[in-house]
């Protein structure tokens, strides 16, 4: 205290000017409390004041402070104390905040004593011990017949029904410091679970939970769960399974979605201060949505508890090798959703009971009750959700991505019927770092609300202005996407089916209501989010205004580029690379390709797909990387290098849509353009496909050419023999003849002369006077020419010599 007291007055004396206004800051950040006469000259109180004005410390004194600060926490918040009446906590709590802006000096608040001393004045125990507040199961406005009135109603019920913040001024300021340590010291974050951990009955970490779905304490909880599951730790497995976490935000998730789908409480999600809208809030809660489901797919089998996982073991050695077998590729002809198993309403309605909320924090960790590895009584052992989940995780484990993927094809393309594949779980984000069925299962309830904030929001955050950026929410969202597997819909049917409409359409044949099917709502944005950023990075109908220029030439007069360009000279183009633009465009494009890449896995959206893109009457007058619709795009993109990831994605999807065949990619692109991708991939790159000038039987495929993938022109036409006279043939039969014989005597090449060749085996042909007269005349020409080599080469070594007389 005494350290504290000297460096508060020699900070008062050298900031005497400002101190005014640093206490109204300070008293603002304190909160409404009154600070008495004498509380007011506490050096917390001056400290902080000096502070708050803007006043910047030195690393030394900014250490010794905080130290001092740090030991006074005991006395007026003992550990185990829910709540502290003392009136220095608030003061405290502001005046680490003011110290912790800064790295330098506060590695202390970075260590796990300082981490603790957070967590309690955060007031994350007193929160955790909040009843949740009861629900009203009446949707409003159901039973309305003005669809505009029932939305508002439900968008008004919605937002009624967040929690207010349950947090005291100084406790958020605590929480701020907190997650500003985190940050800036990234050394914490290897510490902070263990801090966490700690405690046997989790307060802390429930307290945070607790307030996720909470009006602006939902986001300090949303970025401190961030921060905390940034790495690998048992911290991941306690907040999947526990149920609390996930339903939160999904609960959250539903509620933004449906007050959204009220023009009149749109605004309000946007509304409020910094870092307290709900917008920010639900962009915590995808960064915190993606950490877990990537740590729980990444974390060891000790940390991370899957609640099938026993029953998968027992039921494998038991299981039949036809009963392990599953196609979940759907043909054409069969529909979408078609395949899917009778029972999966129930395994959905499972899934909700598993995330059901509990009233206060939980002190072990609790796997979700309703799975059990025993079938219920009276039903079938191969409906039950056990049964079903093994079934789909045996079927996705192959050895081999290419031979397994070409191998299980069961029907083939030929008239326009889609052919039904096994998907690559390595190639697909099946893998080991991806999540596993059974682990989809505990995520499940977060996937529709994800997906239809990625379908309904707009795409960029702010229309109108040029070059806007994507926004946050949908790129949040479909990051988070990313991490489900292919094979969703075998467990809840339609309700996590990738190709489902958000919201649902009505059939104009006979006015039912369609689910899904087709490449779904998610794959039409995600078709519209591709040709938005490439039209406005990249747009195809002009050239970069400051191309950048490679020689001394071009830098002097310039480039002259034909439009299209391709991306990597919009990205290098003067003003643009230096920014990061690549990086930027890398990040957005990323994962839409590799979304794009799992949709094409599935039957149906994979034939869509490619008629769409690729249609069997699309115009091949020009090249497709010449071409200005979303195939020019996408072969543009496919060559890039400045953009890595959205190249692997896009040579991916293609690679898709023609059934993964070389032969098929080579004859959708063209030999030029599809060659590097399949070097890439190291496939042998078949050769070009023999065809002919003139179409057989009215295919046009023969008319195009197999190198550029465009129709032909007279310049591609190659020379026909049958179209020369016998007089050029003999020419050109002496030319060669003449050309043979000089490389052979100069040693260019070993070849025989094959008129040698014929001669020695007697398939030569008597000459006439004419061709000898001709020959002869070659060979006299062939002899001046090398005279007049050697008279030059005379001259140059003559003058040479002359140059200089001592050269050799």
């Amino acid at each position: 205290m005494a350290a504290l007291t000297g460096a508060g007055q020699k900070l008062c004396n050298h900031s005497h000017k400002s101190c005014k206004v640093g206490a109204r800051s300070f008293r603002g950040l304190v909160g409404p409390i009154s600070l008495t006469r004498p509380l007011r000259n506490h050096p917390v109180v001056s400290v902080g004041t000096v502070l708050a004005s803007g006043h910047d410390l030195q690393p030394e004194l900014r250490r010794k402070l905080l130290a001092a600060v740090l030991e006074t926490i005991p006395d007026i918040h003992p550990e185990g104390t829910t709540a502290s009446k003392h009136p220095l906590v608030p003061p405290t709590c502001v005046l680490l905040k003011l110290l912790g802006r800064s790295p330098a000096g506060t590695e202390q608040l970075a260590r796990a004593d300082g981490l603790a001393a957070l967590l309690r004045l955060g007031g994350l125990e007193r929160v955790a011990e909040l009843p949740y507040p009861s629900q009203d199961d009446a949707a409003p406005g159901e039973n309305d017949d003005d669809p505009d009135l029932a939305r508002r109603r439900l968008a008004a019920a919605a937002l009624g029904s967040l929690e207010e913040d349950p947090l005291a001024a100084h406790e958020a300021e605590a929480l701020r410091c907190l997650a500003n340590t985190l940050t800036l010291h990234p050394s914490a974050r290897d510490v902070f679970p263990d801090v966490v951990l700690a405690d046997q009955n989790r307060t802390a970490l429930w307290g945070l939970v607790r307030m996720l779905a909470c009006q602006k304490a939902g986001f300090l909880a949303g970025r401190v769960l961030f921060l905390l599951t940034s790495k690998p730790s048992e911290v991941i497995a306690e907040l999947s399974l526990s149920g609390d976490c996930i339903d939160a935000m999904q609960k959250f998730a539903d509620t933004y979605v449906v007050a959204y789908n009220s023009p009149e409480h749109r605004q309000l999600l946007g509304a409020g201060p910094p870092t307290a809208t709900l917008d920010d809030i639900l962009k915590e809660h995808l960064k915190l949505a993606y950490n877990l489901m990537l740590q729980y797919a990444r974390a060891p089998p000790s940390a991370v508890r899957e609640p099938f996982a026993q029953a998968l073991t027992d039921e494998t050695s038991t299981a039949s090798p036809d009963a392990r077998k599953k196609r979940f590729w759907r043909s054409k002809s069969s529909g979408s959703g078609t395949d899917a198993e009778p029972s999966s309403n129930g395994i959905a309605a499972t899934a909700s009971a598993s995330t059901s909320t509990s009233a206060g924090p939980r002190s072990t960790l609790e796997a979700p009750s309703v799975v059990s590895s025993t079938p219920p009584a009276g039903s079938p052992s191969s409906k039950s959700p056990v049964a079903l989940a093994k079934r789909v995780v045996d079927a996705v484990k192959r050895t081999s991505p290419t031979s397994s993927f070409r191998d299980t094809a069961s029907t083939s393309n030929e008239g326009g019927k889609a052919r039904s594949y096994l998907p690559d779980p390595k190639g697909e984000g099946n893998g080991a770092t991806a999540l596993s069925l059974t682990a989809a299962h505990i995520f499940l309830p977060l996937f529709r609300p994800y997906l239809s904030l990625t379908v309904l929001l707009p795409i960029f955050e702010n229309e109108g202005i040029p070059n806007a950026q994507i926004s946050p929410i949908v790129r949040g969202a479909l990051n988070a996407l990313l991490n489900f597997p292919l094979e969703l819909e075998e467990l809840s049917g339609w309700s996590a089916s990738w190709v489902q409409y958000v919201p649902p359409r009505v059939s104009q044949i006979d006015e039912t209501v369609l689910p899904g099917g087709g490449i779904g709502s998610l794959g039409e944005r995600l078709l519209e989010i591709l040709r938005c950023v490439c039209e406005t990075h990249f747009p195809a109908d002009r050239v970069p205004a400051n191309p950048k220029a490679f020689t001394k030439q071009e830098r002097g007069q310039g480039r002259a580029l034909e439009a299209p360009c391709s991306p990597d000279e919009w990205l290098q183009a003067t003003g643009t690379a230096g920014d990061g633009n690549a990086s930027r465009v890398d990040e957005v494009l990323g994962p839409v390709m590799l979304l794009l890449r799992k949709l094409s896995m599935l039957g149906e959206a994979q034939y869509v797909f490619r008629e769409l893109i690729f249609p069997s009457n699309a115009d091949r007058t020009l090249p497709l990387d010449r071409q200005t619709s979303m195939a020019g795009y996408l072969v543009r993109l496919m060559s890039s290098v400045l953009l890595p990831n959205t190249a692997f994605g896009v040579g991916e999807f293609v690679y898709n849509l023609c059934d993964r065949s070389p032969e098929k990619l080579v004859q959708t692109l063209g030999y030029g353009l599809a060659s590097g991708s399949l070097q890439n991939r190291q496939e042998l790159i078949p050769p070009p496909p023999a065809t002919t000038s003139e179409a057989r039987n009215g295919d046009t495929a023969s008319l195009v050419n197999p190198i550029t993938g465009a129709l032909r022109t007279e310049s591609d036409e190659p020379s026909s023999a049958a179209s020369m006279s016998d007089d050029e043939k003999e020419r050109e039969a002496e030319r060669l003849y003449i050309l043979f014989e000089r490389m052979t005597r100069t040693g260019v090449m070993s070849a025989e002369n094959p008129v040698n060749q014929a001669q020695r085996e007697g398939r030569f042909e008597e000459t006439t006077e004419a061709r000898e007269v001709e020959l002869a005349r070659l060979r006299q020409e062939d002899e001046e020419l090398e005279k007049e080599v050697e008279k030059d080469m005379k001259e140059w070594r003559e003058a040479r010599l002359r140059s200089n007389p001592g050269a050799i």
